[in-house]
């Protein structure tokens, strides 16, 4: 199966750096308006910790970058081979349980 195929519709795939996640949110955060602080003000974060994670610092929490997501309406979406399986056995478990 080619990458194009599992990704959803309308959607472009990038590869994941953390250059290429800095790049994303500052696109996102420009597109939205809003400057580093009124960013950083709406993630519930420091101001240097969207300035740090826009600039490739290596070392950014992913709840930090969730927050940012939120805020910012980007869905980080994960695929793996894998991921068909788990869910699988999570919707098993969950029946299970009722």
């Amino acid at each position: 199966m080619s990458q194009s195929s599992q990704q959803p519709p309308g959607s472009d795939q990038v590869p994941l750096t953390i250059e290429q996640l800095g790049r994303v949110i500052k696109f996102h955060r420009s597109k939205a308006g809003l400057t580093q602080v009124q960013l950083a003000r709406l993630a519930g974060i420091g101001k240097t910790a969207v300035f740090d994670i826009e600039n490739g610092k290596k070392s950014a929490r992913i709840d930090t970058i969730l927050n940012i997501f939120s805020v910012l309406n980007v869905r980080l979406l994960m695929v793996s081979p894998l991921m068909a399986l788990l869910n699988g056995l999570e919707e098993k478990e969950q029946h299970a349980q009722s």
